[in-house]
């Protein structure tokens, strides 16, 4: 945070007395940005894919199933990892929104084999990836959002759905 005591502007206002003090630019256009979008499709699909970010990074067992999963899968991907929204940057949430989108086929095959292990026994899921109801609960709450989404369909279509 800043303030007239600490920091860059008490620096300069030692240098020049008379300097006036704005906020930086920067944040003062990512906070309009972001604050712009209202668009309820867009807004919900942001929320979806930064809920998505946090059910896998907030479990390491979550986030070593989903990097099987890539695995498994045959990933040419090299991100294994989601990442999450930067709520002050918007300009850095396009990397949130290009490694989404790379990833999202292996995102809802690895929700499907969360809620249904036996569609991917033969030979993407091993014993041991026993999950609780509410991570099941939660993953089919993602998958089913991924097949009703509007913005979801027109953002992160992709030719390996078909």
């Amino acid at each position: 945070m800043s303030s007239d005591r600490v920091g860059v502007q008490s620096r300069i206002k030692v240098v020049a007395p008379l300097a006036i003090y704005t906020h930086c630019n920067s944040h003062v256009l990512n906070l309009s940005i972001a604050s712009a979008c209202k668009i309820p499709s867009i807004r919900n699909m942001i929320d979806v894919i930064n809920e998505v970010f946090l059910f896998y990074n907030s479990s390491p067992k979550r986030q070593r199933f989903f990097e099987h999963i890539l695995e498994a899968l045959g990933s040419e991907s090299s991100k294994r990892k989601l990442r999450g929204l930067c709520q002050t940057r918007w300009v850095e949430r396009h990397t949130c929104y290009e490694t989404f989108y790379e990833l999202y086929f292996y995102v809802c095959c690895c929700c499907e084999a969360i809620i249904n292990p036996s569609v991917y026994a033969e030979k993407h899921v091993q014993d041991g990836w026993d999950w609780y109801s509410d991570t099941k609960v939660k993953a089919q709450g993602f998958f089913a959002c991924f097949e009703i989404c509007p913005a979801h369909h027109c953002i992160f279509s992709s030719e390996k759905w078909s």
